[in-house]
């Protein structure tokens, strides 16, 4: 936060406010007839007029002038899964087998979508899963064998009323990205809250790390925070979790791939500065340590 030469306040006092040692409230340069208030203990900002009522202001939404999620199932454009085999297939490999799945677990999906995943789950066999998401357009295209199991609502007021619930399994795929550093701080420390002894976290997020991964990166402005599986080892470890692993995805036809691994073996034999995973999305599985 900048503040302006104008403010008649020394920097050892706006260090000590900033470290909760101050008392008084902050009083910024006049803006339009308006001063700012900044309050200790991180009560949120205040906007006054003059000697009227001060108002409570939620900044994120001062910042973020546009609600892209207001339009994202517009922009997504949402339809009801259909799993062929090759999707059955590169859910096993990417996801059933690293993270060690049985029928007989339970399994959480945050920000569970189409229902995609969980309808991969029903097929597999599984009995006691459940899948949310914030997004009430949602409801109305998940399939017969996933809709009693899906559930539309904020993930942090979930992870509020089901804290005593326990998981052998949760899943993030595309989720993680939509959400601060600091939120997603908060996020995974609240979910191992929720694990099982043995339990795991399956993480699926774009490689920004690799020039294909920008395409899913960016392409998505409800988007805040860019990873790679460096920036993922340093999250974990900040909330404690062991990473069991990290790997990138490999999707398309068996030529396809091929044509891929010649092409990235090439690629890191003739470049100096090379990414630690070509794919353009990342996984990484997480457990308690």
């Amino acid at each position: 936060m900048s503040i302006s030469p104008a403010i008649s306040l020394n920097r050892s006092r706006w260090s000590s406010f900033q470290r909760g040692q101050s008392d008084e409230d902050v009083c910024f340069t006049p803006d339009g007839g308006h001063y700012s208030h900044l309050f200790k203990n991180g009560q949120l900002p205040l906007l006054c007029k003059g000697a009227s009522c001060c108002q409570p202001v939620d900044y994120r939404k001062e910042t973020m002038s546009t609600d892209f999620f207001a339009s994202y199932s517009a922009y997504k454009n949402y339809r009801s899964p259909s799993l062929a085999s090759k999707d059955i297939a590169r859910f096993d490999a990417e996801i059933w087998k690293p993270a060690e799945f049985s029928v007989d677990m339970t399994c959480l999906e945050i920000g569970s979508g189409t229902g995609e995943f969980l309808a991969y789950l029903a097929g597999k066999g599984l009995v006691n899963f459940h899948g949310i998401d914030q997004d009430i357009a949602l409801k109305e295209v998940q399939i017969p064998e996933v809709s009693p199991r899906f559930e539309c609502i904020d993930v942090w007021q979930y992870l509020e009323k089901s804290k005593d619930d326990e998981f052998d399994r949760i899943v993030l795929l595309d989720v993680l990205e939509h959400f601060s550093p600091d939120e997603g701080f908060r996020l995974l420390s609240l979910i191992k809250k929720s694990l099982s002894v043995q339990g795991k976290i399956v993480v699926r997020v774009p490689n920004a790390s690799s020039p294909w991964g920008t395409n899913y990166q960016f392409g998505d402005l409800t988007h805040q925070t860019a990873f790679n599986s460096e920036s993922l080892r340093q999250l974990a470890t900040a909330c404690s979790l062991n990473v069991d692993s990290v790997f990138d995805q490999k999707r398309g036809s068996r030529r396809r791939m091929v044509t891929d691994t010649i092409v990235h073996k090439f690629l890191s034999w003739a470049l100096l500065t090379t990414p630690p995973f070509w794919g353009a999305n990342l996984y990484c599985v997480l457990s308690l340590k």
